[in-house]
């Protein structure tokens, strides 16, 4: 049987024979074969269009120059004619599917009544995913993935789009009705609901569009009398009084342990967990080595493999650890409140102080996280359907409610909420201001489609009073 390092070594000679113009058929140009601009740029084309399809099938995390170059028909060599790396090409196709969303949301926006421009945006991204799915893929969700610069440009992306919206409303009559709620966190929440959907691969993404119009219409306030629109922080309520601190166990002594076997496993399991979310907020989980977690965990690297498969296993278990205590916390504090939504308001403080006061897990559970692959990612998918829970029971609260919100508004409500931490957490500067300072403007995205925008405001201004007291 043929090695692999043999099928390699054969797959590149074939490759340099097709960039050469050989018998394998390469393309040369129109006069008769050398190394053309034309021919040069085809290659550059072949690469690009290899590295966005693979990315799109497989997360950038699966992708490796080894399978791109095989795709594209050309040699590592040639690669690096181009590209530094498998990053500086993924950039590019980044940039490129960017400019074709952010080209469609302005085009469609522009086209329609500015009161309209919200649900324009979105269905502008609906329609897109729907009939570009691999450009969709790369800004949706790889964009996350594709580690720290590619998640600047996402970000850029979302402000770009937002800022086309709010230009659309400059000169509207202060009686005009448009939503009520940040443009950019709810750009980025949508391209998180499209996200999950694109990796489920669930068909008719424009019906997405209609159910979406729907939900961003419950928002609509008159313009002169907006609150929401920009993300600011408020005055700080209370912490929640739940909060326990979670803390990493102190490294055992040298020598014999005065433990059971299996707490020394935990002992260490926890220790590894912590250092692996301290190393990944300071480098970036790409960046993240084995070696300095096991170093900065005082463990031997003989522990780390009795204990995790991978890197990407360690990375799941640190997500778990988070999300587990952050819903057991989140959920304690929904079920103790006297009734909704003053529910959604202690679950809502019991969240954003978990996330305050464990930046560093929060940092690898909102941000890093997604550069683990489509594993983690599908993790996540479930903690955020996971807090539509805490938002059933609007149903019942508000039953006179003509148009209450639908299944999938629920979801992106979750879907934007995490949008709302990931930029608070990414953005914040050192030291970040309270996570707490947004929970009035979770609670409006989350109380508004089931009580009205009216009902929304007076309920949020009753619980910053009575947090001031």
């Amino acid at each position: 049987m043929r090695t692999r390092a043999e099928q390699e070594s054969d797959g590149g000679r074939a490759a340099r024979a097709r960039d050469d113009g050989g018998a394998d058929g390469g393309p040369g140009d129109a006069n008769g074969g050398g190394l053309s601009h034309g021919r040069r740029s085809t290659q550059r084309e072949r690469i690009l269009r290899a590295m966005l399809q693979l990315v799109a099938e497989v997360g950038f995390e699966e992708a490796t120059i080894a399978t791109v170059i095989a795709r594209a028909g050309v040699s590592r060599p040639t690669f690096y004619e181009y590209f530094a790396d498998k990053e500086a090409c993924f950039l590019e196709v980044l940039r490129g599917a960017q400019q074709r969303l952010v080209q469609a949301v302005a085009r469609a926006v522009r086209e329609e009544r500015p009161e309209l421009a919200a649900a324009t945006a979105a269905e502008a991204l609906a329609l897109f995913a729907q009939s570009e799915a691999e450009q969709a893929m790369i800004v949706a969700n790889e964009s996350l993935a594709g580690g720290r610069a590619a998640r600047d440009m996402r970000d850029a992306g979302i402000v770009e789009m937002a800022g086309v919206v709010e230009e659309h409303y400059a000169g509207l009559d202060a009686s005009t009705a448009v939503p009520d709620i940040s443009t950019e966190m709810l750009l980025g929440g949508i391209q998180r609901l499209i996200s999950a959907r694109l990796r489920r691969t669930e068909p008719e993404l424009e019906l997405l569009a209609r159910e979406l119009a729907g939900w961003i219409d419950s928002y609509r306030t008159p313009f002169g009398e907006h609150r929401w629109r920009a993300l600011v922080t408020f005055e700080v309520p209370a912490r929640s009084p739940l909060l326990k601190p979670a803390l990493q166990p102190a490294a055992l002594s040298p020598g014999r342990p005065r433990l059971a076997s299996g707490q020394v496993d935990e002992v260490h399991r926890q220790r590894i967990l912590f250092a692996a979310a301290e190393v990944c907020e300071r480098a970036g989980y790409q960046a993240a080595t084995i070696s300095e977690i096991t170093r900065r965990a005082g463990v031997d690297a003989r522990v780390f493999r009795e204990l995790f498969a991978s890197k990407t296993d360690l990375f799941v278990a640190v997500h778990e650890m988070h999300f587990q205590r952050v819903m057991a916390l989140t959920g304690t504090a929904f079920f103790t409140a006297k009734g909704w939504p003053e529910r959604v308001w202690d679950a809502g403080r019991a969240f954003a102080t978990c996330v305050e006061a464990s930046t560093t897990l929060a940092v690898v559970s909102f941000v890093e996280s997604y550069e683990g692959g489509r594993d983690i990612q599908q993790r996540i998918d479930v903690v955020v359907s996971s807090f539509t829970l805490f938002l059933q029971e609007g149903y019942r609260f508000a039953p006179e409610n003509p148009t209450p919100p639908s299944p999938l508004a629920l979801e992106a409500i979750a879907a934007t909420v995490f949008e709302i931490v990931y930029r608070h957490t990414r953005h914040s500067g050192d030291p970040p201001p309270p996570s707490l300072g947004l929970l009035p403007h979770v609670a409006n995205l989350t109380l508004a489609p089931f009580l009205g925008a009216e009902q929304t405001n007076d309920f949020v201004a009753r619980r910053l009073r009575a947090g001031r007291r």
